[in-house]
């Protein structure tokens, strides 16, 4: 069967629980603040691709202590697929404050996100909760810092194109999975390609991914034997999700990093 460039969209807050923000962050590092010296500070800004025009983001923010550890990069170098757990609802709220309002800032627009729910320790836009930006915009966010949380300090990142997915063969069992998309030639960003399905232990639906992270440079092979869960799984249930993301990490001092993530999502459907 012959798929065509899709602009469905799917968004959630947490939606992309693969490589980004506070999801991955808090899951490797230890909220536990009687064992972990690090601070942590992740700023996730997500985006669907749509069609042409200003780009819709939402962004959101936590603080946290961890250990030491390598934060995920964009900039890969060559692609990798493991199979993972999804939630599309995972939410992991931070256990320091940033502060009482960060500053968020594109071009001459500058924006407030406050938790708004008091010690929600989740900073968040008010009203609807987006933005809106330009394809070659960049966005900046000013965290004042707090007493006894997280120190202040500033990171910037240039936002992430929408990425534009070229025809494709749905994955079949025995044969290998081709996916190309126009590369924006920025080594500075990367791709996530995610095949999303239920487990024989899901109530039918998508509780599990095959997750590639991947160079953006146009093009990436999935090998047959990698997508057996996928293809065996109900095709109700199934769902593959293009994403390119770019990240920045600055060190605040000799142990608080601040880091930010920006990503748009295309969603690939079935044509009937």
């Amino acid at each position: 069967m012959r798929h065509s460039r899709a602009t469905s969209v799917t968004f959630a807050v947490r939606q992309i629980a693969l490589v980004t923000g506070a999801v991955i962050l808090s899951a490797c590092f230890s909220l536990d603040s009687s064992t972990s010296t690090f601070r942590y500070g992740s700023i996730a800004i997500r985006a669907a691709s749509g069609g042409v025009g200003p780009i819709t983001a939402r962004p959101s923010a936590t603080f946290f202590t961890g250990q030491d550890s390598p934060l995920p990069s964009s900039r890969v170098q060559a692609g990798q697929c493991s199979p993972q757990f999804f939630n599309p609802e995972a939410s992991v709220p931070g256990n320091l404050s940033g502060g009482a309002s960060l500053d968020l800032r594109v071009g001459t627009t500058s924006l407030a996100m406050t938790e708004q729910v008091a010690s929600s320790r989740v900073y968040t836009l008010s009203g609807a909760g987006t933005f809106t930006y330009n394809v070659g915009d960049s966005v900046q966010i000013t965290v004042p810092g707090a007493a006894g949380g997280f120190p202040g300090g500033q990171v910037a990142v240039r936002l992430a194109e929408p990425i534009r997915v070229g025809d494709y063969t749905e994955p079949t069992e025995g044969q290998n999975f081709s996916l190309t998309w126009q590369s924006n030639g920025d080594a500075n960003s990367g791709v996530l390609i995610s095949l999303r399905y239920a487990s024989v232990s899901s109530t039918g639906n998508a509780d599990r991914q095959l997750l590639c992270v991947v160079p953006d440079n146009g093009s990436f092979l999935i090998g047959q034997q990698l997508l057996n869960d996928y293809v065996t799984s109900p095709e109700s249930s199934r769902e593959i999700n293009v994403s390119r993301w770019r990240t920045n990490n600055v060190s605040v001092d000799e142990r608080s990093r601040l880091y930010i993530v920006t990503s748009t999502d295309t969603t690939l459907v079935k044509i009937n």
